[in-house]
Order: C-alpha cells, then sequence, then structure tokens
C-alpha cells in the first residue's frame, strides 16, 4: 500500500488536470494487508492469483464507477 498512497493523490490530480473529473474514484486492487510477506511461494502464487482474477473481471457497471 505504499506506492499507492504515494500515487493517489498525483493520478487524482492529473485525473481533474484533464478534465476527467467523472474517473476521479480510484479503486485499489491489492494482496490482503498483512505486518510481513508470506515466505511462502504457494500462498504466494494464490493471492497473486486471486488479485490477477480480481483485476480482469472487474465490472465498473457493478460499483457504479
Amino acid at each position: 500500500m505504499g506506492a499507492y498512497s504515494y500515487v493517489r493523490p498525483r493520478m487524482a490530480t492529473a485525473l481533474v488536470e484533464l478534465n476527467h473529473d467523472n474517473l476521479r474514484q480510484l479503486r485499489v486492487m491489492c494482496r490482503p494487508v498483512a505486518a510481513a510477506a508470506t515466505g511462502l511461494f504457494r500462498v504466494h502464487m494464490d493471492e497473486l492469483k486471486d488479485l490477477v482474477d480480481q483485476v480482469l473481471t472487474f465490472d465498473p457497471e457493478k460499483t457504479g464507477l
């Protein structure tokens, strides 16, 4: 989440400057928050698969974005 908290305000500013006010809602898709990395390759791959599936099946119409 560190990169997201840095990039989010900059993306919002860029969208406003590009007159894309209707796109100012940004959605984060990331692994679950954890104090440390899993360390297990299988768990890492399961998290990665879930994340990719979430991104590829995302439907903005269903969320009202």
